[in-house]
Order: C-alpha cells, then sequence, then structure tokens
C-alpha cells in the first residue's frame, strides 16, 4: 500500500510543474503576440512648440482612420522643442514622406469672430491628424518630421507665427490700444494681409505702440504715406434721431486697418512708423485700376533672399558594452532647393558619428539616437536626414524634413558649382579649418574635409561626387 504522505506530495509536485508550465506557456504567448505586433507598427518622431493636448496614448488619424498613437513624449533638449514619438500601423508607411504634415487637432477659436475648429475635441480627447502631399519621397522608420503649430490653410496657431524674410515689420502710434492684442488681423480693404505683433506703452507713457506684421506677398500695398486706424464698432447719432453703428463686424474682434496712399507712393519700409488716425476714413474705397502687367505677384525686393548658409547641429549616442558615449558636433551647411524639395550640402564627418570614429574587431562602433538639426537665416529649426554620403569622401546630402515648409533661395546655379574639380596645393590645405567652403567668386564647388577616422587629416572634396539625382534642376 502506497504512503498517503508520499501521494500528496507527488500531487503538490505535479500540480507546481502544471501551473510553471502554463506560466511559462502563457509568457510566450505573450512575447509572440508583442513581437506579432511589433512587426506590424513602426517608429516617427515629431517636433512640436507646444504638445498642448495630447499624451502617450493619444490616437493618430488619418482621413478619419486611425493609423497609430502618441507612444512617448519628451522635451527635445536644447532645441526648445517636444520630441514626440508615434507607434504607426505598418501600412501607414507609404504616408510618412518629406512632405507629410502633422497637426494636433484641438478646440481653436482664430479670435472671437473667427472660425472655430476641432469641435470633435470639446466631448473627446485631442488627437494628431495627418495629411500626405503627393511627390514626396517615403521616410524609413525612426525619421523626423517638423509639426506644424495649426491646421495647414485653416485657422491661426495660439502662438504667433515667426516672421518669414521679406515680410513687413513696421509701428503704429496709437492714442490707446482700443482692445487690441498680438494675433489680431491687419485687413487691407477688408482683407487679411498679416497680423499684430505686439502692443506697448511708449516709454513714458505718451503713447501706445503696436508693432504689426504684413506677409512678403502684400507688402506692396502698404506705401509711406497709407492710413492706419483701428477698426472697432462705432456709434453715431442718437436712439431719438436714430443711431447707426459703424464696422459692427468687428463687435467680437477688433483689427488694425490700413488703406489709402498713392499709387505712385514708395513702399513703407521695414521699421516705417505710421500715426493711427483718430477715425476710419468715411466712405467706400476707390476702386483702382489693376497694376500693369495684370495681377502676378511681384517678386521679392533685391536684399531679401534668404541666405543659403545654415547652422547644421548633430547629436548621437556610440553604443559601448560598459558606458555609452554622447557624440556632438556643429557646423555650417549649404541649402538649395531641388523640385519642390530642399536639400543641404555639408561635410560627412559633420552628421555621421561612424565617419569621425575608429572601431576594430573588438571595439566595433554602433551609432544610434541620431539626431540633425538646421538652424535657418530666419531662426526656423527644422529636422533633417541623411539621403546620401559619398562612399570615399568627407560629404552628404540631407534632406529638409519640415512637411510644407517655404524656404525663398536665389536659384541653386548663382551660388553652386557641381562641375569643378579643382585640388588645393597640399602647404594651403594643411592651414585650412575642417568644414570650410571653397568658392570661386559667389559658387561654392566644395569644401575642406578629412580622411574616414582621421579627424586631423585635410582633404578638398568636390561637390562633383553628388550624384545627379541630388543636383539642383535646371
Amino acid at each position: 500500500m502506497s504512503n498517503p504522505r508520499t501521494a500528496r506530495k507527488l500531487q503538490y509536485l505535479l500540480g507546481l510543474a502544471f501551473l510553471l508550465a502554463l506560466a511559462f506557456g502563457l509568457q510566450q504567448i505573450l512575447v509572440t503576440m508583442g513581437e506579432e505586433a511589433g512587426k506590424n507598427r513602426f517608429p516617427m518622431h515629431v517636433l512640436f512648440k507646444s504638445a498642448q493636448g495630447i499624451r502617450p496614448g493619444s490616437q493618430v488619424k488619418y482621413r478619419g482612420v486611425v493609423v497609430g498613437k502618441v507612444k512617448r513624449m519628451h522635451l527635445d533638449e536644447g532645441d526648445d522643442r517636444v520630441r514626440v514619438t508615434l507607434s504607426l500601423l505598418r501600412e501607414a508607411r507609404v504616408l510618412m514622406t518629406g512632405k507629410t504634415q502633422v497637426w494636433i487637432v484641438r478646440p481653436r477659436l482664430a479670435g472671437w469672430a473667427g472660425e472655430l475648429s476641432g469641435l470633435d475635441t470639446l466631448i473627446r480627447e485631442s488627437y494628431l491628424r495627418i495629411r500626405c502631399p503627393k511627390g514626396g519621397r517615403i521616410l524609413p522608420p525612426g525619421s523626423e518630421l517638423l509639426g506644424l503649430e495649426r491646421p495647414p490653410k485653416a485657422l491661426r496657431e495660439t502662438q504667433l507665427e515667426d516672421p518669414k524674410v521679406g515680410d513687413l515689420i513696421a509701428t503704429v502710434v496709437l492714442a490707446e490700444s482700443f482692445g487690441l492684442r498680438p494675433g489680431v488681423p491687419v485687413r487691407f480693404r477688408g482683407m487679411p494681409i498679416g497680423e499684430l505683433r505686439s502692443v506697448e506703452l511708449q516709454p513714458g507713457g505718451g503713447a501706445v505702440i503696436a508693432k504689426f506684421r504684413v506677409a512678403r506677398s502684400y507688402r506692396s500695398v502698404v506705401k509711406e504715406d497709407s492710413k492706419v486706424w483701428v477698426a472697432r464698432p462705432i456709434l453715431r447719432g442718437n436712439l431719438l434721431t436714430g443711431a447707426t453703428v459703424d464696422n459692427l463686424a468687428a463687435i467680437l474682434q477688433p483689427a488694425l486697418a490700413v488703406g489709402g496712399g498713392g499709387i505712385a507712393s514708395l513702399p513703407a519700409a521695414d521699421g516705417h512708423q505710421f500715426r493711427a488716425e483718430a477715425e476710419p476714413p468715411k466712405g467706400v474705397p476707390e476702386i483702382l485700376p489693376p497694376p500693369k502687367g495684370g495681377n502676378k505677384s511681384q517678386e521679392m525686393e533685391p536684399g531679401k533672399w534668404l541666405e543659403p548658409i545654415v547652422d547644421v547641429k548633430y547629436r548621437a549616442i556610440e553604443k559601448d558594452l560598459f558606458q555609452d558615449d554622447s557624440l556632438k558636433a556643429v557646423g555650417k551647411g549649404i541649402l538649395y532647393r531641388r523640385g519642390s524639395d530642399f536639400f543641404v550640402l555639408c561635410p560627412r564627418s559633420l552628421v555621421d558619428g561612424s565617419f569621425v570614429l575608429e572601431g576594430s574587431f573588438f571595439d566595433r562602433i554602433q551609432i544610434a539616437e541620431e539626431r540633425i538639426r538646421i538652424k535657418l537665416q530666419d531662426g526656423r529649426i527644422l529636422p533633417v536626414r541623411r539621403v546620401w554620403v559619398s562612399p570615399k569622401d568627407d560629404l552628404a546630402v540631407l534632406e529638409v524634413q519640415g512637411g510644407g515648409t517655404k524656404v525663398h533661395l536665389k536659384k541653386a546655379g548663382l551660388y553652386l558649382d557641381f562641375t569643378k574639380k579643382d585640388r588645393l596645393e597640399p602647404k594651403d590645405l594643411a592651414k585650412q579649418e575642417r568644414g570650410v567652403f571653397l568658392h570661386e567668386g559667389p559658387r561654392f564647388f566644395g569644401l575642406i574635409g578629412i580622411a574616414r577616422a582621421k579627424p586631423l587629416s585635410r582633404r578638398v572634396v568636390s561637390f562633383s561626387e553628388v550624384p545627379a539625382v541630388f543636383r539642383p534642376s535646371k
């Protein structure tokens, strides 16, 4: 007869073994499901000035269909941005191109009298929305995009848009503020042509000084002798004899209005100061004949082009067995356009840590978390990515990742030469600094680079190495 205590112990052991096997099986199922889920998703990063309204778990939508979610958010060190990491479905790969636009959908009101959008987020949480204009190249997973701070072709953002090269910046002296505040529109014949940037008391309190911006495409309508006034409701008459209200549409939102000015008058220059009219001009504005040559938009004034030289900033992590090392580099690049896309020429040693460091069989170079940014002359900071590197020389081409970014540049042929292959003498070469651009007159044709993994070396790298597919269109 068997011992009951031994039988019970055997039952306990068998039960414990069954539970362990069950737990192990469940773990394997969860791991497998997680791996399958991971295979069906890919990461992307979006930079915002403000990520107000979204959180980890917020949805990402395209044409109303959920194509992913926000995985994590954190401040991007040194660039005054919020870096939002997205986890997107694999089928959304075709939507992630260099022209893709991403913005946050939340309730927005463009002034009390403006258009209201994002109403669906009043009862549901905010989400990210993407739009994919045609013509962009599909980006690899993990790329960065510049997020829009406002919906495209829609409402004003809560934070004012940065002025662009060629915009008119002027001021007006007012007797009082009349309720004006930054962000209210500047109107010409009732059409918005810009916005108010700031409203401040003049030193000593004698007046109010308001700074305003007029978009580059409209600055020709603002003349030196133009009249400026505040468009606000004005009550005329009384209840007994009859009262009328002028500018009733401005009862919810006053605006700064510009009008008048002779046809032959000179356009106002940057920094011009106007004195506001006490009352709006009476009567309907005169209908003027169209300018000669039709209604084509005028070209930007000479000297208002954006400089092609940009600042390039690189950050990455070199993976190591014991302690990871931080890689940082700052230098210059040359911005140019090919069709509707923008590219930057720069040394490869500036934007590729694996080109500078020397590895070995026992210590292989592993670079991770690369981030490359450029800073334009007007202060805008845009993410870029490497799209081509020279297999033998210190040269790289970066593509700007700012979907919808507008940059006013001269034709690249005026400042870039992809045919010249001149070499400097060794004695001159040794005195040059890495990253210096070589030019003949106004046209750049190459740069001073280094040999792979030899930071102290110097060599001349010609732009003729760049493949035709990344050269400016003729």
